[in-house]
């Protein structure tokens, strides 16, 4: 019996009446494993780390060591001691205050009241037991208890985080071997210590908190100039980066249209079938959302060293069948791992590069919405074009993309349109008479100064038997999404943010903590 929201063992009771269970306060009841392993007639526990990076889709990783808790009084079943704690639990913080228990500094050495996973291992091999079989228990233990909070996990996400980039999780989970060497969880701990009170805890935490901070893709903030990123890039060996910076476009949650249109159909296709396998075809044709889901998971995977992913897996397809309901970007990564697992690996790898060189998991959806006097409110709904690939840059009154001219971004748009816009009586000829004025001011940019211009274009609309003006106006100050305002002043305005482009591709910048 074990109150909540309590940490280190307080409150925790062995009981063995119902009459001492109080009514009137919330508790958690769990039935005692009364046959656990036993080793030097000890009971023991093990505490192991799960890296949880994201939850949709789910992907989860557990590290290669952990410790091993035992309790500092010999183990004995009978009612007499059922109130002795130092018997029955196994929490440092809690045995360490008997008078029998013995610290262990040395991470490699079998003794006192504390090892190493690792250690424990080898203590296996020497008494012949076969200690892969009982990891591959542990991580199917550890599987379905994240899965079957998976659905409240999710919608605590959806609703609540705004970024990819903002949201993972390490938990403590508490495993206990009974006498058939068959692993129980005893609980799951959020944000577990990683105090390192002796030299042990120190060989295994350290290196697991280093690798957590690299594992959860920590970015540096985009603070720095353009010039001083790429002196940095090089002298820490990555010349062809040219920014290292954060990229918040790598972690939107939008989706275009036509990615919602090929998730929707995929989705009906899975819950229709009676397999479990991803549906075929789902990496036919990568949308640029499709390509950040997998760029980050094999940006991810790439980067972790003694955190093992246990899910997806090529074989972790079995499990769908206990989730809620099936994912599209689980279905996703599970059809990745089909095609690409193991040695298939570096060919995943070099097809997303290939993408990632063209900027297309840089590509994301935009709104614009227009207001009209004459015919009430209309929107123009451009969701499911993709993003330009360069940012638009102006030389006096002619226009260029990087090297390209206004003529083959206005023909890429054009060919870009979607059938609210061809529908529409009112859109707006681009080939009308035009009037530009251009005002030039400087702005500061992560502290290098722009032009910044604001181009004002008047264009008559054909369809109008009046023509009516409407004013476009391009704002410098822009923003990352590609966000639009609309005023009514009068006249029709059209404002448009454009998407900023930047020449990131994928940032494999990892950090290390000393």
């Amino acid at each position: 019996m074990k109150p909540p929201a309590l940490a280190r063992g307080e409150g925790i009771k062995v009981i063995n009446k119902w009459s001492q269970i109080p009514p009137a306060r919330p508790l958690v009841v769990q039935r005692y494993v009364a046959r656990p392993y036993l080793i030097n007639e000890t009971k023991f526990d093990l505490r192991l780390y799960v890296l949880v990076t994201s939850m949709n889709p789910l992907r989860i990783y557990l590290y290669d060591d952990g410790l091993v808790r035992f309790a500092s009084n010999k183990y004995t079943n009978e009612s007499s001691k059922v109130h002795d704690v130092f018997t029955h639990l196994t929490n440092y913080s809690i045995n360490k205050k008997s008078a029998s228990y013995l610290s262990n500094e040395e991470a490699q050495e079998a003794q006192g009241h504390k090892w190493t996973l690792k250690t424990l291992w080898r203590h296996f091999d020497a008494e012949g037991i076969d200690h892969s079989v009982i990891w591959e228990k542990i991580k199917d233990l550890m599987i379905k208890t994240i899965i079957s909070a998976e659905s409240s996990m999710v919608n605590l996400f959806q609703n609540n985080v705004a970024s990819r980039y903002s949201c993972f999780e390490l938990f403590g989970f508490d495993i206990l071997l009974d006498s058939r060497l068959k692993p129980w969880l005893i609980e799951v701990n959020i944000s577990p210590s990683l105090h390192s009170s002796s030299s042990l805890d120190l060989d295994v935490k350290s290196p697991l908190a280093t690798e957590v901070f690299n594992m959860a893709r920590y970015h540096i903030p985009n603070r720095i100039k353009v010039k001083e990123q790429v002196e940095i890039a090089e002298k820490m060996g990555y010349g062809n980066i040219s920014n290292l910076c954060f990229d918040r476009r790598l972690y939107i949650k939008e989706i275009s249209k036509a990615e919602r249109s090929k998730q929707e159909s995929y989705l009906q296709i899975a819950a229709a079938s009676e397999s479990s396998l991803p549906p075929m075809g789902m990496l036919d044709h990568l949308t640029p959302d499709d390509c950040r889901q997998l760029v980050l998971s094999e940006d991810e995977l790439a980067t972790s060293q003694r955190f093992t992913r246990i899910f997806p897996t090529d074989q972790t397809h079995k499990y769908h069948k206990f989730l809620e309901k099936p994912r599209y970007y689980n279905l996703l990564l599970n059809a990745w791992e089909q095609r690409y697992s193991g040695i298939n690996r570096e060919a995943g790898r070099n097809v997303l590069e290939g993408l990632c060189l063209s900027k297309h998991h840089l590509k994301v959806p935009a709104n614009v919405y227009v207001k009209k006097t004459a015919l009430g409110q209309q929107t123009i709904d451009i969701s499911g074009l993709e993003a330009p690939q360069d940012v638009p840059t102006y030389d006096g009154d002619k226009a260029s993309t990087n090297g390209s001219s206004a003529n083959s971004s206005q023909n890429s748009q054009e060919s870009m349109s979607t059938p609210s816009s061809e529908s529409s009586q009112d859109r707006l000829d681009t080939q009308a008479e035009t009037e530009n004025k251009v005002g030039v001011k400087e702005f500061e940019v992560n502290g290098n100064k722009e032009s910044d211009r604001c181009n004002q274009v008047n264009l008559k609309d054909k369809s109008n038997p009046k023509p009516e003006e409407v004013t476009v106006h391009t704002n410098g100050a822009i923003e990352m999404n590609g966000n639009t305002k609309v005023e009514k002043n009068g006249k029709s305005e059209l404002h448009i943010e454009p998407v900023l482009e930047t020449t990131t591709a994928v940032n494999n910048l990892s950090m290390g903590v000393l």
